[in-house]
């Protein structure tokens, strides 16, 4: 598997261990867990590609359920 792919397949598992982490309330270490996975996201793919954007709108919902 080349590197490449290595690092989609982190920012994917970051992600969902991010989204995992706001379904359980626990705000903090999914803001920074989600973080991690929008910098792989940006930094492999740019800023308005879709998979970006699916790091934002996670750190969107996060910021919802914390009332900001």
């Amino acid at each position: 598997m080349r590197p490449e792919s290595l690092l989609f397949l982190v920012a994917g598992i970051l992600r969902r261990m991010g989204r995992l982490q706001m379904n359980q309330s626990k705000f903090t270490e999914a803001i920074e867990t989600l973080n991690r996975a929008l910098a792989i996201a940006e930094m492999k793919y740019g800023p308005d590609h879709p998979h970006t954007g699916e790091n934002i709108y996670g750190l969107g919902c996060v910021a919802f359920l914390q009332n900001r």
